[in-house]
């Protein structure tokens, strides 16, 4: 057996070598996989967070701006109240220049107010919701509900919802 140029024991030995590597190669990219989509969610978190925050604690700019002189979306009116004619204005905004404007791109949204009750919000007529509606097929969706004071000749309590999702 001294010449042999591959003994069973080599061969053994390099099977067992393989699966181990392999294990360890599998369990990397779990790892890897694992940590990745934390960030990912974490960062999509922070975003949703901060755009219901630009929505209602900026009054957008210039700050009485219309659909067709905005550079940035804000809602914010005075005393913590939302202006409902730059929610109806918002409403007017294309579907991919409203995410350009939130700097959601490579995400859907639905922006929606509803009372305390839940019911549809209304002002003019319009149902003050915007965006697309979630498909079950989405895989991560996130959520952010916002207590609000609606404005226009009298303050009314609301919810803001806005849904994000890729």
């Amino acid at each position: 057996m001294k010449g042999q140029l591959l003994s069973s024991d080599f061969i053994l030995g390099a099977v067992i070598f393989l699966i181990v590597i392999g294990f360890v190669v599998s369990f990397w990219f779990y790892v890897d996989f694992q940590i990745k989509s934390n960030e990912e969610k974490k960062e999509t978190e922070s975003r949703i967070i901060r755009v219901s925050d630009i929505l209602i604690k900026s009054p957008g700019s210039p700050e009485n701006w219309n659909g067709t002189n905005v550079s940035s979306v804000g809602f914010y009116a005075d005393r913590g109240r939302l202006n409902l004619s730059k929610i109806i204005n918002f409403l007017d905004l294309g579907y991919q220049e409203a995410k350009h404007k939130l700097g959601l791109q490579g995400y859907e949204f639905y922006l929606y107010f509803n009372g305390l009750n839940g019911s549809a919000v209304n002002y003019g007529g319009r149902e003050l919701s915007f965006g697309m509606n979630c498909t079950e097929t989405s895989s991560e969706i996130y959520k952010v509900e916002r207590v609000v004071i609606l404005q226009d000749s009298s303050s009314f309590l609301s919810v803001m919802n806005l849904i994000l999702w890729r």
